[in-house]
């Protein structure tokens, strides 16, 4: 009985990838939705287009946005102005508040999305977080600001209001 028992699970394992292997490969289709998560890549000659763009129109510009505070009920925007310069970033908001500028980084999302990041310091070495990304004429993005004392955290999202340029802030300026 055992004996005819195994030859059975024998006999069907054989059949089984028999069958298996002349079984032809279904094709897949691809849907749109899985289509439009692909992600293109970038060359390195757009690459560098692009960061250069970028860093053109973020330093031809002086950026009014407003930080939005997450977390409180019924926050009320802050306005604030960001200038950049070829490698740095001040928020006026902040500068009153005893931030330094700093320098900042960007890079080209393999989408062709500029994304700047950079970390300010203050005297007491509070810190204040940015991430923001450029698409278009608009600068979105994040702050976190965390007081080294208490180590109590401020988070805020940011949004373009508005823009004015830079250069002719500083013609202005310099025929007073």
């Amino acid at each position: 009985m055992r004996k005819v028992v195994l030859a059975i699970f024998f006999v069907n394992l054989i059949f089984g990838l028999a069958f298996a292997a002349k079984k032809p490969a279904v094709q897949r289709k691809t849907t749109t939705v899985e289509q439009s998560q692909v992600t293109p890549t970038l060359t390195q000659a757009q690459v560098a287009a692009l960061t250069e763009e970028a860093k053109s129109k973020l330093s031809l510009n002086r950026w009014l946005i407003d930080l939005i505070p997450q977390g409180v009920a019924k926050a009320k925007p802050i306005s604030d102005v960001l200038t950049f310069t070829d490698k740095t970033v001040v928020s006026e908001f902040l500068s009153k508040k005893g931030f330094f500028g700093s320098n900042y980084s960007l890079r080209i999302e393999p989408e062709g999305v500029a994304v700047f990041e950079t970390v300010q310091r203050d005297v007491e070495d509070n810190l204040a977080a940015w991430r923001g990304e450029l698409r278009g004429n608009n600068l979105f993005g994040t702050v976190t600001i965390r007081d080294n004392k208490t180590g109590k955290v401020e988070l805020y999202s940011f949004v373009t209001v508005g823009m004015t340029s830079a250069s002719l802030e500083t013609q202005t300026t310099q025929n007073k």
